[in-house]
């Protein structure tokens, strides 16, 4: 359903307006957090089931980035995208703190269950969707009556320097598609002069072969499919190495947020033993770190550019993953293997049997706790840098299309949040050591997102 909402909520500014958007994406969800809450009571999983798509469709990030991309100025983009990515940090770390207190504070604890309205029960399981249909129903009265619709297009300047009539797929290169680069003055009058488009008698492009009265006709069926649009993006989206390697990392800091976030009940559940209350209050505390992680990123955006803080984020996420790993597991396997030769060699021993392996002896928790925390804030500041970037990567012509740079980087990380949830159910059921089964892939994915920011470093204009 996060999929669907989004080509939806992508699709209906384009018809209608941003705010009917906004208002569906917090309408939909108190339907569905009502339901899910309602499935204990009539004992139905297709009423949860019902109620988990209808909460799917409260998202509404492509709808956050195209009014972003569209309303904020581009000198302004790198301060707004950051903090973009700071509310989502914090609401992401928030509500695991509320449910942590709904938790310890309503029925499986205290058993204070409360029936109403005939039967239906307020517990510790369906108080959190009781609490967030009454945060959704705020927020949908709160943009009801005091949204407005942007005025201007990328600050109002960047509007009158684009001619809407043109098309991607008749542009020779994909050159009139002008990126909102805009990181030096310089690059900016290099961007005007290489992107100015060019006369028609040196246009060389395969459709400079139609004759002027095919041009005025309309466009044939082919180049309106779906097939064509989608080709006609991919150009536009590979025209610049940038913009690619942006979408990229972006779908890997989804996925790395979502390992993160998503395995640290199950981790401290096996490793240390916490209950779901302290793993709430643990995510919680993660949020904490959005504020030193953007200090971090200002005081580095006056001394480096932004391509600089990739590779120091990057560095940051990539050690404190590594500190992150079982290192006990990892001795304990090599015994296991050497216990194994031995045994073949002597049928008199008892085989050796594996069990579930410890934590890194007695500093585990220290050792899991500050490496995470490291590790977030690694992430956080990795998001808003290349959020920055992507905004101002983006050529106008396509943050004005279905297809749109939002719409891409809210489904690849859609994406990525998938498949790191895929790979947390595996390594749930293959009950082995959880933590480096699961994160040595992130670690080999933030290897390889160093190496291309690094091989790519004096392409990638910020």
């Amino acid at each position: 359903s996060a999929i669907f909402s989004a080509l939806l909520y992508s699709y209906m500014p384009l018809v209608s307006s941003y705010k009917l958007s906004l208002v569906c994406s917090s309408l939909l969800p108190i339907i569905g957090n009502l339901l899910y809450s309602y499935a204990i009571t009539a004992n139905c999983v297709w009423v949860a089931i019902c109620g988990r798509i209808f909460v799917g469709f409260g998202s509404a990030e492509t709808v956050n980035r195209q009014i972003i991309a569209y309303s904020v100025p581009v000198k302004y983009i790198g301060m707004v995208s950051a903090g973009f990515v700071a509310a989502s940090a914090l609401g992401m770390s928030i509500g695991p703190f509320f449910a942590a207190i709904l938790d310890a504070s309503t029925g499986r604890d205290t058993l204070t269950d409360i029936n109403i309205l005939g039967g239906i029960v307020i517990d510790n399981i369906t108080s959190p969707g009781f609490f967030m249909a009454a945060l959704w129903l705020l927020q949908f009265l709160s943009l009801s009556v005091f949204f407005r619709e942007p005025n201007t297009v990328g600050g109002g300047k960047e509007k009158m320097n684009i001619d809407d009539h043109v098309n991607a797929a008749d542009c020779k290169d994909l050159s009139e598609c002008k990126p909102l680069l805009r990181s030096v003055s310089d690059v900016h009058v290099d961007l005007k002069e290489t992107y100015a488009p060019p006369a028609k008698s040196t246009f060389d492009s395969p459709y400079s072969s139609l004759s002027s009265a095919k041009e005025l006709e309309p466009r044939s069926k082919k180049c309106r499919s779906i097939a064509s649009k989608l080709s006609r993006v991919w150009k536009i989206v590979t025209h610049n190495i940038t913009l690619p390697i942006m979408l990229a990392l972006f779908a890997f800091i989804e996925f790395t947020d979502e390992i993160i976030i998503s395995s640290c009940s199950l981790v401290t559940g096996e490793y240390f033993k916490w209950n779901a209350v302290y793993a709430g209050f643990m995510v919680a505390a993660l949020g904490l770190l959005v504020l030193p992680a953007n200090i971090f990123v200002e005081y580095l955006s006056r001394t480096c550019d932004e391509r600089r803080i990739m590779q120091y984020s990057l560095l940051l996420t990539g050690v404190s993953l590594f500190a992150l790993l079982n290192f006990e597991s990892v001795v304990s396997v090599f015994l296991a293997l050497v216990a194994s030769v031995s045994w073949r060699g002597d049928r008199n021993q008892t085989a050796p049997q594996s069990d579930f392996p410890s934590y890194d002896w007695s500093i585990g928790q220290y050792q899991y706790v500050v490496a995470v925390s490291f590790s977030f804030m690694g992430t956080m500041v990795l998001e808003g840098v290349v959020t920055s970037t992507m905004s101002k990567a983006a050529p106008a012509k396509l943050n004005r299309s279905f297809f749109n740079c939002g719409l891409i980087a809210t489904l690849l990380g859609t994406w990525g949040r998938i498949f790191a949830d895929v790979l947390i159910t595996c390594v749930g059921w293959i009950d082995w050591d959880y933590v480096n089964t699961l994160y040595v892939p992130v670690i080999l994915g933030c290897t390889f997102g160093y190496y291309i920011v690094k091989r790519h470093y004096f392409y990638l204009l910020c």
